[in-house]
């Protein structure tokens, strides 16, 4: 992946929201007389413009990932081939490679796409919202003694509960598998499908590998610490990608989301394939592994378990201490007054707990 490019886009929503929230507050302090809502939408779709160049660059090295990871599977699979397989030019980009990377990164820009949108829809529902609160208030004042007046805070406060509110709408609604509602930034969700959109290209190099060296069988990688689903179905398990196969499961008609055409078990997924060949293993070895592969049991150590939930922990804390900060920044070069020392305070005792947490759950990590 390259690494480059993707922190690229990742900090470039980042930044585009935290100043978004940035500058709607100081204008709103300095009492600009300008239409925000249209303001905010121009900012997001000039930074959004700026994201689509840079798909452009990741879009150039999913291409490159795919067939590095093709090589590596030739080159571990060269001892094994016979004169007719070595002929392969896997260097070379096919018309089914590239049809493969056109549907992945198709299916990643295409959900980037849609939660920018999002963004906006949400960016324009919170003024629909926020204008019919003013109405209702009063019908008869000026925007600076409305600000004053709105549900009878001061000019200060009413603002800063204005950035709060606008700040805790920049999100867009994602529909789990369940059907349930969820709440999520542009940032995250950025990260979280290019790391799937990656892992996807290179375990479905790995399989048209294998068919194009006429070869059935795939393992996952090995990671011991791993969520629940991946401890029962990857975790060093083979599978087979030709159906007719039946000393091994079907990766298809067995594994999550691989069932579901993912070529991937769930997002975010850190679990790999690599082509597999029996040739070189001992008889036992071969039962043991057919075995294990037949077997979707989670036989994680409970040391693994808590090791793989503190990560997941400090993930949180970790997203939880950024906006914290992010907070704390909007106080930077304003003056502190009796209308938001509470707030800065509060913050500072926030901050400092989350920080609390990473310290003993790193502490802990380290112990097991």
């Amino acid at each position: 992946m390259s690494k480059k490019s993707t922190d690229k886009l990742i900090k470039l929503y980042q930044d585009t929201i935290d100043r978004l929230i940035l500058d709607f507050e100081k204008k709103l302090r300095k009492g600009k007389a300008l239409d925000y809502e249209v303001y905010l939408i121009k900012s997001l779709l000039k930074a959004f413009k700026e994201a689509k160049e840079i798909r452009g660059e990741i879009r150039h090295s999913l291409q490159e990932e795919y067939i590095k990871r093709k090589i590596e599977e030739w080159e571990k699979a060269k001892p094994l081939l016979s004169p007719k397989q070595t002929q392969f030019e896997f260097e070379e980009f096919s018309k089914v490679d590239a049809e493969e990377i056109e549907t992945i990164y198709s299916m990643f820009n295409n959900k980037i796409g849609r939660a920018e949108k999002g963004i906006g829809r949400q960016v324009r529902g919170w003024f629909e919202k926020e204008q019919k609160a003013i109405t209702n208030a009063t019908n008869r004042a000026t925007r600076d003694q409305l600000t004053s007046r709105f549900m009878g805070k001061s000019k200060n406060d009413a603002i800063s509960d204005l950035v709060v509110s606008l700040k805790d709408n920049i999100y867009f609604k994602l529909i789990d598998k369940n059907g349930n509602s969820l709440k999520m930034k542009i940032d995250s969700y950025a990260k979280l499908s290019l790391n799937s959109m990656f892992q996807q290209a290179r375990n479905t190099a790995t399989i048209n590998s294998m068919k194009e060296l006429e070869s059935d069988l795939v393992i996952f990688s090995k990671h011991y610490w791993t969520c629940e689903t991946c401890a029962k179905y990857a975790e060093g398990r083979v599978y087979s990608i030709n159906k007719k196969n039946k000393e091994y499961p079907y990766l298809y008609e067995t594994v999550p989301g691989f069932i579901q055409g993912y070529n991937s078990i769930h997002p975010n997924c850190k679990h790999r394939l690599s082509g597999y060949f029996e040739t070189g293993r001992t008889k036992e070895e071969i039962e043991e592994i057919k075995k294990h592969s037949n077997k979707n049991v989670d036989n994680r150590r409970e040391k693994d378990k808590e090791k793989y939930d503190i990560k997941q922990k400090l993930n949180f804390y970790e997203a939880r201490k950024r906006a914290l900060e992010i907070e704390l920044n909007r106080f930077k070069g304003v003056k502190i007054t009796e209308d938001n020392i509470q707030t800065v305070e509060t913050l500072k005792i926030r901050l400092k707990n989350v920080n609390s947490n990473i310290t003993t759950l790193k502490k802990r990590l380290g112990e097991l």
